[in-house]
């Protein structure tokens, strides 16, 4: 099991040279998760990641959640 803090930071986008005020901002997320050794070398994570705070410029929608997943191998 697993338990962290992590954050996004975006930049304003940029259209024809203008950039877009309904862009860009800071999302942070509380991020639980399980890692599992498959064996010696191989290892598997999965991790749901809560946004717990917004801070996003002009008229955008936020995301709720991610859930994001890897494996690693270990050389």
């Amino acid at each position: 099991m697993a338990l962290g803090v992590n954050g996004e930071a975006r930049a304003k986008e940029t259209t024809g040279g203008e950039k877009d005020p309904n862009s860009g901002g800071n999302t942070v997320y509380l991020s639980p998760g399980i890692q599992a050794a498959i064996t010696p070398n191989w290892s598997a994570e999965l991790s749901y990641q809560h946004a717990v705070y917004h801070n996003l410029n002009g008229a955008q929608l936020g995301e709720s959640y991610k859930v994001t997943g890897g494996v690693t191998h270990l050389f």
